[in-house]
């Protein structure tokens, strides 16, 4: 809450509730329940308070400027959008005019060619400051703020990079590498999908992981098979208290082995959130079952997070951390409770008990997690794929086995005396691994229904099931009520979602989604769509936005862009749908390689001024560097490139200086241009305010929608 509201709400309410936490302990002279919360309340936003004014605000003023920087490599590249990211540990800043200012803090710096350098190398390099994207519950800044990283910075002279190698290696670069050799590792021994897969699944590494397959687990409601959370570290916990179990060591040795073994796994991970209050959790779950005790979940889970946030109360900004957190209370709350129930619905021999005990096991924790995520999903999702909880029991378990094999193989393979019998495991991971990317594609590929609610329905929602639920648990006949409030809640969230849909559907939207500088437009109504415009960098933006909306025909799918991102957009819409007709822009290249794709589809190349209907009532224009509609009464124009003068009722382009006279213009830009800097009528679209706008067309009128997703 704290980082949604930032540094000035939250310095008053720390002050307010911090003020009524005293009195109220005064007034009371014994620390009981309302004292303890105001006073952790007040804790908490003034620790971010001050630490938001320590670690960001003083660096933050550097957006906009150039420089040149000294600082050290903190790690190796990753890449993202044909881009090399490094994090750069910042120590000198030089101006222009040869001032020299001493810094302290964390770059996020981007590169279009990568830079031969090492974990701590010393790097000088010039480069232009920039801030992340604010607003929002979960922005980037505050989620790069949450690791630890104020700002972003671009080279600005390639020619111009010194790197310096330090004369006595540091022994924290020995991290960074053996996680990079154990990385290498699995890329040698593995194919590439596969080992991307196992990267993820062991050390968090996603950037190996293709974009089709990152889509396959995200509409599954299965990303967090690809982060390294709760479930990850129990596996690997579990198998590491087997081996020690196997060689005969006593229960306080393996406790205390597997507390070691989990520390030194969240050193090399690096401690990313999720798995180190996972692991905070379970060194707990250990010191208790070494010692005796009965080991309290909801105690470790406060625990860790506290932990967590006093070492970064900048934490809370991060969304993976927040996720994982509501999913562990989930599990610690609803899981034990629906298992019962499930496992009681079954008779079962002692035959197939196994089975049956795991199906209830993995459908529980499904279950378990989406209700405690709910609220988070709808806020920030938008929705959530309904499905989550089935494809999480059809992957999970074949991922933990993975788990259990992938890191046999790997622990025989670092030496050369097991390596003969570690070829066992590599071929059963392997096999294993595709298995689960074959599975995760078939079953996205699948009509699987999302199910949608609009943002202000959203946080009305929201509040709704939270006031069930709180009631839910203060009732005295629990049981009933506890039936009762399910069912309420599954019932409203089901009626958001069928008024979402119907409003999504019964009229004709245009939806613009946020791909920077490049229009992606779909046309939309009554469960049939046509893309007329697919360009940007975000690859999956108008391919979200078709399954988000439940559209499963695809009318017409327009090529104006044969650039590189566009033809990524274009392959990964046609992986998932088959549009009854595909036009190209004249002079559009199809190269060898493309052409596959395109196969058992028709494609045409529309005459300038050439008009077709693509729904009831909908006539397209395709121009060279425009596309111009006419639906219920507005002439509409899509701007693809420079296409000279002319108006319109509704304009959608990406050029600041459009020659195109409107009433009504979305104008996307790449986060640089202002509101006020436009000067053009109507509405004026940022990439760094929202991600898609919709609107609503009908009778002569438009309306408009923004929406996070």
């Amino acid at each position: 809450m704290a980082a949604f509201l930032g540094k000035g709400p939250s310095l008053v309410i720390g002050a307010v509730t911090g003020f009524l936490g005293l009195l109220s302990l005064s007034l009371r002279r014994e620390a009981d329940f309302v004292p303890v919360v105001l006073i952790s309340v007040s804790l908490a936003f003034s620790l971010y308070v001050l630490a938001f004014s320590v670690r960001a605000e003083p660096w933050l003023e550097l957006a906009g400027q150039q420089a040149k920087v000294r600082g050290q490599l903190l790690d190796y590249s990753e890449q993202e959008y044909q881009k090399y990211y490094y994090r750069l540990r910042v120590t000198e800043i030089e101006w222009e005019e040869g001032r020299v200012e001493p810094a302290a803090f964390t770059l996020r710096l981007s590169s279009h060619l990568p830079i031969y350098a090492e974990p701590y190398d010393e790097l000088e390099c010039t480069v232009g400051f920039y801030a992340f994207e604010s607003g929002g519950l979960y922005s980037s800044q505050n989620v790069r703020l949450a690791q630890g990283i104020p700002l972003g910075a671009y080279l600005t002279d390639y020619g111009g990079v010194t790197v310096i190698k330090p004369e006595k290696r540091s022994a924290f670069a020995l991290i960074p590498q053996f996680r990079h050799n154990i990385e290498r590792l699995v890329n040698r021994m593995f194919p590439e999908e596969e080992a991307a897969l196992i990267n993820a699944m062991l050390l968090g590494k996603r950037s190996g992981i293709s974009a089709d397959r990152e889509y396959d687990f995200r509409r599954l409601g299965a990303s967090h098979i690809l982060v390294v959370s709760g479930l990850h570290m129990s596996v690997l916990t579990a198998f590491l208290g087997l081996v020690l179990k196997a060689l005969g060591l006593n229960r306080w040795v393996r406790c205390f082995l597997c507390s070691v073994g989990i520390l030194a796994f969240l050193v090399l991970l690096g401690f990313p959130f999720s798995a180190t209050r996972s692991g905070i959790m379970l060194i707990l779950f250990l010191l208790a079952d070494c010692s005796g005790a009965i080991n309290n979940s909801l105690n470790s889970l406060g625990l860790a997070v506290f932990l967590i946030c006093l070492a970064n109360p900048l934490a809370g900004g991060d969304l993976g951390f927040s996720l994982s957190v509501f999913a562990a209370l989930g599990i610690a709350v609803f899981h034990p409770k629906i298992y019962t129930a499930l496992k009681g619905k079954f008779f079962y021999t002692p035959l197939w008990r196994w089975g049956i005990n795991s199906i209830c096991t993995s459908l529980s924790l499904g279950l378990s997690v989406t209700f405690a995520t709910l609220p988070i999903q709808l806020l920030v999702f938008g929705g959530l794929p309904l499905m989550g909880p089935i494809s999480s029991l059809l992957l999970v378990f074949p991922c933990t086995i993975l788990l259990y094999l992938s890191t046999t193989c790997l622990l025989l393979s670092l030496s050369p005396f097991f390596a003969p019998v570690a070829t066992a495991f590599v071929f059963a991971s392997g096999f294993l691994a595709k298995a689960v990317l074959w599975a995760a594609e078939k079953l996205a590929q699948l009509p699987l229904p999302f199910g949608a609610v609009s943002a202000g329905s959203a946080v009305c929602l929201v509040c709704f099931l939270v006031t069930v639920w709180a009631f839910m648990f203060a009732a005295k006949r629990k049981k009933a009520v506890r039936l009762g409030a399910i069912l309420i809640s599954v019932g409203v969230f089901g009626f958001a979602c069928f008024l979402e849909q119907e409003s999504l559907q019964g009229e004709l939207t245009l939806a613009v989604a946020d791909a920077g500088e490049d229009s992606c437009v779909v046309l939309m109504k009554e469960g049939k769509a046509a893309v007329l415009a697919l360009g940007g960098r975000q690859t999956s933006a108008a391919l979200s936005l078709l399954d988000r909306c439940n559209i499963r025909d695809l009318e017409l799918l327009y090529l104006s862009d044969d650039s590189w991102q566009g033809w990524e957009n274009a392959r990964r819409l046609l992986r998932s749908y088959s549009p009854q007709q595909v036009l190209t822009k004249d002079g559009f290249y199809l190269e060898q390689s493309r052409k596959p794709v395109l196969e058992d589809l028709v494609v045409s190349v529309p005459e300038p001024g050439e008009a077709m209907t693509v729904m009831e009532d909908v006539t397209v224009v395709f121009h060279e560097n425009r596309v111009t509609l006419w639906a219920e009464g507005i002439p509409v124009m899509i701007e693809t490139g420079g296409s000279g003068p002319g108006s319109c009722g509704l304009l959608i382009t990406n050029q600041l200086e459009s020659q195109v006279n409107s009433p009504f213009t979305v104008l996307q830009t790449d986060d640089i241009i202002g509101v006020e800097e436009t000067q053009r009528k109507g509405f004026c679209l940022l990439a760094a305010e929202c991600r898609v706008t919709r609107l609503r067309l009908k009778a002569g009128e438009i309306s408009f929608r923004q929406d996070e997703n």
